[in-house]
């Protein structure tokens, strides 16, 4: 077997080997993210399972404060008023209080007779004065209003299907004045009112809820308790009304007042996998693996004709110059291979995890359209770093390779400088950082324009990525009449003695001291473009002190 098959198959066995770790890699990411979206849907039904019974039990308190100014009133009033004074002072307080939900309020005497009987618009619609409660209620309820009525404390009693077309809830309380019992209040307020503000709550779209009172299911329509229904009204929104497991719930329980709520939540709609995001994160790798496999392809190429070339030198002498010269492009080449699969593989899981971790994010429904914008934001940038990646190694490709010619021409460069910081917009401002420069007027440089381009976008761009936010990012100019010396100047955290020694070293850059993704492979794009152009670079930095990239090129 000769030694260019051999080494074939040995990087062919390496490309196999990190398309299926990356496959493998990329697995275990997406199944995290799906597990942490899970985990993220459970917690979030908690939340609002838990704000509904907030919601809930809060509304409970308004209608009891409401009824504490009654209570007040009663017993703090000169003379114990009249039917129509009750009947002005509570629509007085009820407009107090901008309420509009129906309600009835009744004064029931010691012996359980109704005394007064209204509600917000007409006093005894019913023709209650006169009548006793146990012509309504059975001899356990009655007790229960005996106890309501002789300790003093509000009482909640079982919500019910009421004549009037709605589901009411009465609360008793007793009524004293000079220490002797007259008897006790009966208000029923619309039991609507009191689930309403749980439905008002906007992420509540999402969910559906459930209600009981003692074991007994309730919605805004009706109470389920086997009395007569007085409408044809339904709630939409009943849990009864959907097909949802009941494993699929999540309840907080909790008394009030004498009667002990349970309060129900589950989603409206089963957990979907988001297939879009897993086809972005597994078309992302599938475009690494196929710029990998398509580097490879050409290193084989390359062999291959190298190969033939040296079976046939012998014989074919005038062909000894081209085989030299391919001979000295194939060892590029095959550095160029070697350094392109230490950097993807470096890089690999960088790139993958910011992707991923920002897909965590887009699958939180909760998130508000600001939200979403910043998470398209950093979306977009994980997406610029993984492009501008492959761009830098595809340059760094043609630099190595001959492929890159020099075409200078006058650059304004103002103007050039303009570009770079229209292009680096997005990245400063995500970071707080003002772009500055002190260029003068009319500085023109004759030299290679996209090099140059190239020079300050790298410069600039590692400046914004190391700085701090709310910082600044400065490129100026100098000219003298043998030297134009461009400065790039950040505020970020400097580099040690260490880090400036290996700045321009592929691989061995200041990326690897501060855990940031990236490989150095601007820098030395940079440093060759420099050197093209006839120049120097050279950097000033101490940690926490901020850095300085100088470039001196020959004046024209």
């Amino acid at each position: 077997m000769s030694l260019s098959r051999f080494s074939v198959q040995r990087h062919l066995l390496a490309l196999l080997i990190i398309v299926l770790a990356g496959t493998g890699v990329v697995y275990v990411i997406v199944a995290h993210v799906e597990e942490g979206e899970q985990k993220q849907r459970k917690s979030r039904l908690a939340d609002v399972n838990n704000h509904a019974a907030i919601e809930f039990s809060e509304s409970l308190d308004r209608f009891v404060y409401l009824m504490s100014g009654i209570r007040s009133y009663l017993k703090h009033s000169e003379s114990f008023p009249t039917q129509e004074k009750l009947f002005d002072f509570v629509n007085f307080q009820l407009n107090q209080l901008n309420y509009t939900d129906s309600l009835i309020i009744s004064y029931i005497d010691q012996n359980h007779l109704f005394k007064y009987s209204f509600t917000r618009t007409e006093i005894d619609p019913n023709n209650l004065i006169g009548r006793s409660v146990g012509d309504f209620r059975d001899s356990v309820s009655l007790s229960r209003i005996e106890n309501a009525m002789m300790g003093g404390d509000f009482h909640l009693f079982a919500a019910t299907n009421l004549v009037e077309g709605w589901v009411g809830i009465p609360l008793h309380f007793g009524i004293v004045r000079d220490e002797k019992l007259l008897g006790y209040i009966a208000a029923i307020i619309n039991f609507e009112a009191i689930i309403d503000p749980v439905y008002k709550f906007e992420p509540s779209k999402e969910f559906v809820f459930r209600f009981s009172i003692n074991g007994t299911e309730f919605d805004r329509e009706r109470a389920y308790d086997g009395s007569t229904i007085h409408h044809d009204r339904i709630d939409s929104l009943y849990f009864r009304n959907f097909s949802i497991d009941e494993d699929q719930y999540v309840y907080s329980d909790f008394e009030r007042y004498g009667l002990n709520f349970k309060i129900g939540t589950a989603y409206l709609e089963a957990y979907t996998k988001d297939q879009d995001i897993d086809a972005l994160v597994y078309g992302w790798y599938l475009m690494i693996v196929l710029f990998a496999a398509y580097s490879l392809y050409r290193i084989v190429r390359f062999k291959t004709l190298n190969e033939v070339l040296n079976e046939s030198v012998e014989t074919v002498k005038f062909q000894k110059t081209k085989l030299d010269i391919q001979n000295a492009e194939l060892n590029k080449l095959n550095q160029t291979k070697d350094k392109f699969f230490s950097i993807i593989g470096h890089d690999l899981r960088g790139p993958l995890t910011s992707i991923t971790s920002i897909v965590g994010l887009w699958n939180r429904k909760s998130l508000s359209g600001k939200q979403t914008d910043e998470f398209m934001e950093k979306l977009g940038a994980a997406s610029r770093g993984a492009s501008s990646l492959l761009d830098n190694l595809l340059l760094w490709s043609l630099v190595n390779t001959g492929q890159i010619k020099w075409n200078p021409e006058e650059i304004d460069v103002n103007q050039l400088v303009d570009e770079v910081f229209f292009q680096l917009g997005g990245s400063a401002a995500s970071k707080q950082i003002h772009l500055e420069k002190d260029i003068p007027e009319g500085i023109v440089l004759h030299g290679d324009r996209n090099m140059m381009s190239t020079i300050v976008r790298n410069l600039t761009s590692n400046a914004i990525k190391f700085s701090n936010a709310n910082s600044q990012v400065k490129v100026s100019i100098d000219v003298s009449e043998t030297l134009l010396t461009l400065r790039v100047i950040d505020q970020g955290k400097g580099l040690s003695e260490q880090e400036r020694s290996s700045l321009f070293l592929l691989g061995e850059g200041p990326s690897e001291v501060r855990q940031e993704t990236g490989t150095g492979l601007g820098l030395v794009l940079v440093r060759e473009f420099v050197n093209r152009h006839n120049g120097t670079i050279s950097v000033q930095s101490e940690l926490d002190k901020g850095t300085i990239f100088v470039i001196k090129f020959p004046a024209q």
